[in-house]
C-alpha cells in the first residue's frame, strides 16, 4: 500500500473516480482532478498553484457534462505535495452529482 493511500484512509471506503471539479475559496477557484471519493470526503490531485491551507473551508462544485453543478461545502483535511484530502461538512452520495 502506498503512503498516499494510507494517509487518506477513512472510515468510509474510498472509490477511485476520474472526474474534474472546481474548488472555490472566497473569490479564488481551482480546477482539480479527482483522485478518489467517499460519502465523507474526497482527495484531489494538488493543482500547481494551490494556495489553500489546512482546515480552511471551501466549496466543491461537482458536475456531469453541461448541466447544473452540485455544490458541496467542505474543509481541507490534509495536504501533501501531490494530493489534497477534503472532508465534506455533511455526507454525500457517491458521486455527489448523482
Amino acid at each position: 500500500m502506498t503512503t498516499n493511500v494510507k494517509m487518506f484512509r477513512r472510515d468510509a471506503d474510498r472509490v477511485p473516480y476520474a472526474a474534474q471539479l472546481v474548488v472555490l475559496r472566497g473569490v479564488q477557484a481551482w480546477f482539480a482532478d479527482l483522485y478518489d471519493l467517499s460519502t465523507g470526503g474526497c482527495a484531489i490531485f494538488r493543482p500547481e498553484d494551490w494556495a489553500v491551507g489546512h482546515d480552511e473551508c471551501v466549496q466543491l462544485y461537482f458536475h456531469r457534462g453541461r448541466g447544473a453543478a452540485t455544490c458541496v461545502p467542505a474543509r481541507i483535511a490534509r495536504i501533501t505535495p501531490s494530493l489534497v484530502g477534503i472532508e465534506y461538512h455533511d455526507p454525500q452520495p457517491v458521486p455527489p452529482c448523482a
